[in-house]
């Protein structure tokens, strides 16, 4: 479950259920019009952060996620899971890649999207 708080007022103004797991992480893109979650069900979730609205459950990963951030432009996300795996998810065009392997999980705490395909995460 995620909780949506008005910061200003310290009010509660949405949940969004839909997490079998712990939620690990959150990220809204840059309009702010998309939030992301990284759960411990291995998946992804997508929302539509006005309405609470589930967008889309992005599957295929082996590990439980514990990170995820958009880039500046929010075409591009990426996660990364306990399985060692950073993937990177393009939504505009539903397709995504993997980065190499780790020797552990892999907990990033920047996102740089570099000039040309490849964001580079570290942590």
């Amino acid at each position: 479950m995620i909780d949506l708080w008005d910061l200003a007022s310290h009010r509660l103004v949405g949940r969004l259920t839909g997490n079998t797991g712990i939620v690990w992480s959150v990220a809204f893109s840059p309009d702010g019009k998309t939030l992301a979650s990284a759960d411990a069900d291995t998946t992804v979730r997508l929302w539509n952060a006005a309405t609470g609205t589930p967008q889309a459950v992005l599957r295929g990963l082996t590990g439980k996620v514990y990170s995820v951030a958009f880039s500046p432009d929010g075409r591009i996300l990426v996660s990364a899971s306990s399985d060692g795996i950073v993937r990177v998810w393009d939504l505009a065009a539903g397709t995504h890649y993997d980065g190499p392997a780790g020797p552990g999980p892999a907990q990033w705490r920047a996102l740089n999207p570099s000039p040309g395909p490849y964001p580079c995460a570290g942590g």
